[in-house]
This record gives C-alpha cells, structure tokens and sequence, in this order.
C-alpha cells in the first residue's frame, strides 16, 4: 500500500451508514403519523409563559427545593400556587 493509498479517506458509498439509536423506534417514527410520546399532552399553547428573575433567603429556597423533590413537583408549581392562594386569601383577581 502506497503512503498515498494510506491516507486518502474513503468515499461516502464505500462506508456503511453508523446506526444511531433504536431501530426500531425509528422505524415507528417514518413510517407512523403520529406518535404518542407523552410530551404532547403536556403542552398548552394558550398559556403564556413569563420568565421571573428574583432572589430567595438560602433557607426558604432549599426548603422549597426540598419540599418540591419529597413532593415529586416542581419549584415554579410550588410558588405558582402558593401565589394563587395568597392573591385569592387577599381577594385580589
């Protein structure tokens, strides 16, 4: 073998394609319409979404971290509710 022949990279026909991920599953994914992950019952296209930025006591933030995991919920639903019920005890729509 030639130094040339050695380093000259092959052709895209002459390599195999790798396989990515479950065959299978993609298989599913080309040849069904639609595909029921489980994600798109969780969308809600109405609601609109706000990103807040603010700063918490270390404690009340670990608390509710903590509170959130032992819970198998999230922070955000946490303070949504706990927002909610405090405008509603305030009486304020």
């Amino acid at each position: 073998m030639s130094l040339k022949n050695k380093y000259k990279r092959p052709t895209p026909d002459q390599v195999p394609p790798k396989k990515k991920g479950n065959s299978e599953v993609i298989s599913k994914m080309v040849h069904s319409e639609t595909i029921n992950t489980g994600i798109q019952e969780t969308v809600n296209t109405e609601r609109k979404i706000k990103k807040a930025t603010f700063e918490l006591d270390a404690i009340l933030h670990k608390k509710l971290r903590t509170f959130a995991a032992l819970n198998d919920t999230t922070m955000v639903d946490i303070v949504e509710k706990a927002i909610n019920e405090y405008f509603d005890r305030m009486e304020y729509k």
